[in-house]
């Protein structure tokens, strides 16, 4: 009699032998067994900026462990509002990482009337205070990144034995902030990050530094390739609870104006699409064609005092919580002024106007000495 050969179980007839309830068992025991199960969102966290922002915008600040930019034509406010996330940064214990690549900083005399806390230091020939960054941040100047990575060749990846060119390039910003990134990982830098790059349509790429000719294409490639990592992967990562610190990324984006088919202006940003499809928080200031500020000033004497300008802010992107609203917001010397707030700071402006020019001059003067003087849209 001949054998009858035995059936195998496949794992179909397997999977039909249990009921629905216990495979998701044995689902949820391998993402265990396989470190699936724990991919969990930290809640969401904001750098708190002054209720001047909130009020017109009603968004409390910037969103953390995302990608945020502002942007804006000249003159609009943009300077002060790093100085706003770097102040609120320090004051929430997060080290702001700044990238100056607009060498806007000539002193610190600025950001510390905003707020931010800079430290003196007296040069020992001259007696001369000067002020400088402090424990409570971390700054890079374009001349800094040179001498850190002028010898590094973006092409190969390595460094060489002397520079290949004679500028900083965009790359040299990626990598040291992937160098950051590694060291917080590896236990050497325990703190929460906020890279701040002012402003991103700065410089050169490696390319073009190396053939010292200039190619929008070939900047807006390497700032896709440098960065994609870290605004796709490094930076929104930290939103995970896996992930022990906190990392965000704040960018200042230059404006262009391009005429479209019917002749209209509008602005568009400098490097590309790359940073605009990961932006997750956009704030716009100024208009479209023009800065659109309206200057503040005080008169005496025929000479104007101007001690702020009231710009149009609005949130034009937010895939946080998806509110987009717009109003106006002012920008002093000593940071933004909500307009509410604008007429109570013009009135402290004046005390300040009066002690410095009678401390200058010995002149005696008041408050009523000076009028007010707004002038149009620019």
């Amino acid at each position: 009699m001949a054998k009858v050969p035995i059936k195998k179980k496949t794992s179909e007839d397997f999977k039909k032998s249990l009921s629905w309830e216990e495979q998701l068992d044995i689902v949820a025991n391998f993402k265990k067994t396989n470190m699936l199960d724990n991919v969990d969102k930290k809640p969401q966290k904001w750098l708190i900026l002054p209720k001047a922002f909130e009020e017109p915008t009603q968004v409390c600040g910037i969103p953390l462990n995302t990608v945020a930019c502002v942007k804006g034509l000249t003159n609009t406010g943009k300077t002060t509002f790093v100085y706003e996330v770097i102040k609120a940064c320090q004051h929430q214990q997060i080290m702001p990482v700044f990238f100056d690549l607009e060498n806007t900083v000539r002193s610190w005399d600025h950001a510390r009337e905003i707020g931010v806390e800079v430290e003196e230091t007296i040069d020992e020939e001259t007696g001369e205070v000067k002020l400088r960054p402090g424990r409570k941040m971390m700054y890079f100047d374009t001349n800094l990144l040179y001498e850190r990575y002028g010898c590094f060749d973006h092409s190969k990846s390595q460094y060489a034995a002397k520079p290949t060119r004679d500028t900083y390039v965009i790359e040299d910003v990626a990598l040291a902030i992937r160098t950051l990134i590694e060291q917080q990982r590896n236990g050497d830098l325990p703190v929460n990050l906020m890279f701040i790059i002012d402003s991103i349509g700065c410089g050169d790429c490696y390319k073009s530094a190396v053939s010292k000719s200039s190619n929008n294409m070939w900047f807006a490639g390497a700032l896709s390739v440098s960065f994609q990592t870290i605004l796709n992967d490094l930076i929104p990562s930290s939103q995970s609870v896996t992930s022990e610190y906190d990392n965000s990324f704040f960018y200042v984006n230059r404006l262009w104006k391009s005429p479209t088919a019917s002749g209209l202006v509008v602005a568009k940003e400098k490097g590309g699409g790359s940073f605009t499809y990961a932006t997750r928080f956009s704030v716009f200031l100024g208009g479209q064609e023009t800065s659109g500020l309206k200057k503040q000033s005080l008169v005496h004497k025929g000479a104007n005092y101007t001690f702020g300008n009231v710009v149009k802010i609005r949130v034009d992107k937010n895939h946080v919580t998806n509110i987009e609203r717009s109003g106006e917001i002012a920008s002093t010397k000593n940071g933004f002024c909500s307009i509410s707030d604008l007429e109570e700071y013009k009135k402290e402006y004046k005390k300040f106007l009066v002690e410095e020019i009678k401390q200058k001059t010995g002149e005696e003067l008041s408050e009523k000495d000076f009028t007010e003087c707004e002038f149009v849209e620019e």
